[in-house]
C-alpha cells in the first residue's frame, strides 16, 4: 500500500480489524495518524505516540462536527479521511431488536454521512482531500446472520452511487 507522499491520515474505528491495521501501517510509515474512536484502547495509545487520538461518537453528527472545526481551526486537517468504523450487533439472534437494527445503522451509515456535511464545508487546501468509506462484501452479497450490517452497508453504497452522479 504505497503512501504517495501522503503526509496525513484520519481514520475511524481503529480499535480493531481494518481500521487498526491502517492505524498501524502509517504510523509504522511516519504519516501522522489521527485516531477516531468512541472507545479508549490503552495499549494502542502506549504503543503508537505519535498517534494523536480523538475519542468521538461518530454517530453525533455535531460531534464530528465539532472534531472537524477543531482539526480546522488547529490546522491539522488531514489529506485522507478514512471513515471506517462498523458494527455488527444483529446477527444469530432469533429476536427482534429495533435497538440493536438503530444502533447499526447509526454507526454504520450516518458514522460515514456525518462526515460528508462538515468536510463539504471546508476550503479547497494546497492540496486536494479524499474521503475513503470502507464497507464490505455485505453490500454485494445479503448476510442472513446480519441483516442490519448489509442493510447498513447497502445504504451506505447507494448514498456514494447518488452523489457520483451528482457530482
Amino acid at each position: 500500500m504505497p503512501n504517495v507522499n501522503l503526509k496525513s491520515v484520519l481514520v475511524t474505528g481503529t480499535t480493531s480489524g481494518i481500521g487498526r491495521a491502517l492505524l498501524e501501517h502509517y504510523a509504522q510509515n511516519g504519516v501522522k495518524v489521527i485516531s477516531v474512536n468512541r472507545r479508549r484502547v490503552a495499549e494502542l495509545e502506549a504503543h503508537y505516540p505519535s498517534v494523536r487520538f480523538e475519542y468521538v461518537d461518530v454517530r453525533s453528527a455535531e460531534a464530528v462536527d465539532q472534531l472537524v472545526r477543531g482539526l480546522t481551526a488547529s490546522g491539522q486537517l488531514p489529506e485522507v479521511f478514512i471513515l471506517n468504523a462498523g458494527i455488527n450487533r444483529v446477527d444469530n439472534d432469533e429476536s427482534f431488536a429495533l435497538s440493536a437494527y438503530r444502533e447499526v445503522i447509526d454507526t454504520n451509515l450516518y458514522g460515514v454521512l456525518n462526515f460528508v456535511g462538515p468536510l463539504t464545508q471546508l476550503p479547497a487546501g494546497p492540496r486536494q482531500r479524499h474521503v475513503v468509506a470502507i464497507s464490505s462484501m455485505a453490500n454485494y452479497v445479503g448476510n442472513p446472520y446480519g441483516l442490519g450490517y448489509s442493510t447498513s452497508k447497502k445504504a451506505l453504497t447507494a448514498c456514494f452511487e447518488v452523489w457520483s452522479k451528482m457530482y
